[in-house]
């Protein structure tokens, strides 16, 4: 009994309820050490932001740089190509749905 009455003292004191929803939830207090891990996450994506935006390339060295590889292009294309096609289903035509019928043709 002396053991129950000590855990709903402890629990009172903590948060009244779910831990994670509501008006009394438990928040976090936020410490330097976390705000420094946010500033350096914010840079860091700044950074990439400008990598990005700032090509290695101009457009003209992007236009012509695969001029070597252009054999190997083509073929990806190609096979690309025969992919869409394996994808689709082939032509039927009205004969090829009722050639099962016509087995045998005594009049002819």
């Amino acid at each position: 009994m002396f053991l129950t009455l000590v855990q709903n003292v402890m629990r009172r004191q903590l948060f009244k309820g779910s831990m994670h929803r509501g008006k009394y939830r438990y928040v976090r207090p936020i410490k330097m050490k976390d705000m420094n891990l946010l500033r350096e996450e914010y840079e860091r994506e700044e950074r990439v932001m400008g990598l990005l935006m700032n090509p290695y390339l101009s457009a003209e060295e992007s236009r012509g740089h695969t001029a070597v590889h252009d054999k190997s292009y083509k073929r990806y294309l190609e096979i690309k190509e025969m992919r869409r096609l394996k994808k689709l289903k082939e032509n039927i035509t009205l004969e090829d749905r009722l050639k099962h019928l016509s087995f045998r043709d005594v009049w002819d």
